[in-house]
């Protein structure tokens, strides 16, 4: 439906087919921002305050200009305000040849797009009953995994102090029975397993509201390693009379649980018109729970999205993921850049996902990260009208959804990538591609 309307909407006269790549791939983020189904626009996660606050960057790649917006709470549609910053670039210095911006974020960069006009989104029109559902039971875990640390926090001190008594007892001669004291340890982990076998209860019924959005599969963009009470419960049983094991336990359940389902999926977009210009689009509503303020990665330069024209070649890449993990990577600019080097297109795209994200210094110390980019490379091919255009797509995490159309399709393509069985995700890497034309 979204590829079907965007096809139809798209500009075919002249005089605006410079701008085409770019129209479209915004038409199409602006259709996923009013799908509830998607974390951007109506239905994004809702930050620790309970409100949203949404991110989106566009980039043309015969210009090479971005525009962006962090943090907005009252547009309804992102992307089309970034749209609006890189525009009023292309147009040149404003009066008093002042700069215009490249990225505006909070309330002025609400004021400035409702002021040209973009629909507004006021009180809390970009909630819905899923977002709020999900926040409520997001605040629930959290405070259980809060309280699980305090619990941890207090074993810990409780049994250092112990082992500092016993020693004194054991200079006075004194012989201490320890069965009170690994009673004690079993009473406290039976307490944080009764807290993990609520929550379990409330990440299948986060899963359940899930599988309403996408379908009886529960196909998403969702991560599905998640910790069974099962297994919980055996590790403990095995360590009961065992302190140190009985302390890296608790320690370990103190991690929280919230990565088993929180949604990563931000939505990108990315076009060519039939000039061969390429532009990229980019929106996200960010991480459940995340801090009020938090500027995500669909806003930064080279991190969201990347397009590039460098003739024969022009490359455009949007990203999705963990946003700390991709602004600091810079993983749009580094994948498209990369794809303009050679023309063995999954190698190099494969090798730039574990060499510049997997595997970068700026990640050495994350065990799990999660990320996926969308590239369109096309080349021109010398005594062909058309170019020869791949598109292909990278990611990390358990799943990636694609799909793609043309002027000349009758029906779009799609596609739900996922990651080879028995590989984890956050460390594995899983490539593919399709040659449109």
């Amino acid at each position: 439906v979204i590829c079907n309307s965007v096809v139809q909407a798209s500009p075919t006269d002249h005089e605006t087919v410079l701008l085409v790549s770019l129209q479209v791939a915004c038409a199409a983020v602006a259709a996923l921002e009013d799908s509830p189904c998607t974390n951007a626009g109506t239905g994004s996660n809702l930050t620790l305050g309970g409100t949203v606050e949404c991110d989106a960057g566009v980039m043309d790649g015969q210009t090479r200009l971005f525009g962006a917006v962090g943090a907005v709470s009252r547009v309804r549609n992102p992307v089309l305000a970034a749209q609006a910053v890189l525009e009023q670039q292309q147009a040149g210095p404003m009066t008093l040849g002042r700069v215009p911006p490249a990225v505006l974020v909070g309330r002025g960069a609400e004021t400035w797009a409702l002021q040209r006009g973009l629909p507004a989104a006021g009180g809390k029109e970009l909630i819905t009953e899923k977002s709020a559902a999900n926040y409520r039971r997001y605040l629930q875990r959290l405070s259980v995994a809060e309280q699980r640390q305090k619990k941890g926090g207090w074993l810990n001190s409780n049994l250092s102090f112990k082992r500092a008594e016993n020693s004194q007892h054991s200079r006075h001669g004194a012989k201490r029975s320890r069965t009170e004291e690994v009673r004690t340890q079993v009473q406290e982990v039976g307490n944080i397993l009764q807290a993990t076998a609520e929550e379990k209860v409330q990440v299948e019924g986060d899963r359940n509201i899930l599988q309403n959005c996408y379908g009886a599969t529960g196909e998403g963009k969702f991560t599905k390693d998640s910790k069974t009470l099962d297994s919980t419960s055996q590790r403990a049983a095995n360590n009961l009379n065992q302190e140190e094991n009985a302390l890296a336990y608790l320690e370990s359940s103190s991690q929280g649980t919230m990565d088993s389902d929180i949604r990563l999926d931000t939505v990108g977009a990315v076009a060519m018109d039939t000039c061969g210009n390429v532009s990229a689009a980019v929106s996200s509503g960010g991480l459940a729970l995340k801090q009020p303020g938090r500027l995500g990665h669909a806003a930064m330069y080279g991190c969201g999205c990347w397009a590039v024209q460098e003739r024969p070649l022009s490359v455009a890449c949007s990203t999705t993921g963990c946003g700390e993990h991709i602004m600091q990577t810079m993983l749009a600019k580094e994948c498209a850049e990369t794809l303009l080097q050679g023309d063995d297109t999954y190698r190099l795209l494969n090798d730039v996902l574990k060499s510049k994200f997997l595997h970068s210094p700026s990640l050495r110390h994350v065990d799990k990260k999660v990320g996926g980019v969308i590239v369109l490379r096309c080349e021109e091919v010398k005594g062909e009208a058309d170019p020869s255009v791949e598109l292909l797509w990278a990611h990390t995490a358990d799943s990636m959804c694609v799909g793609f159309m043309s002027t000349r399709d009758d029906r779009p393509t799609v596609r739900m990538s996922r990651l080879p069985e028995g590989q984890r995700s956050g460390q594995a890497v899983v490539t593919e591609g399709y040659s449109v034309r």
